[in-house]
């Protein structure tokens, strides 16, 4: 999920000082967050991808809390997104082989 914040924060042009600060969470903390080396909490995760301007989808299936986020019910009116850069790479190695 970390790699996803990161992605669409960068992509918006807003350092982590900015987004932290409109989430009213801290920066070394928002910096954990996207390291994934700390699970935010579902309020906080709903607040970036309104700030964002994303759909909770965009960022994880699931939640350090437990709580999973669904597919939309209607795939045509929400079609996913690319993912992060990175996670497309890993998307396209043959599963078997060592990278």
């Amino acid at each position: 999920m970390g790699d996803n914040i990161r992605f669409f924060r960068t992509l918006k042009g807003w350092p982590q000082k900015t987004l932290a600060a409109e989430a009213g969470i801290s920066q070394p903390y928002l910096s954990k967050i996207e390291d994934n080396k700390a699970a935010p909490r579902f309020c906080e995760v709903e607040r970036m991808a309104l700030l964002l301007g994303r759909p909770l989808q965009d960022f994880a299936t699931r939640l350090g809390n437990g709580f999973i986020i669904a597919p939309a019910p209607d795939e045509a009116a929400h079609p996913p997104l690319p993912l992060a850069p990175d996670a497309n790479e890993r998307s396209k190695r043959k599963p078997g082989k060592a990278h």
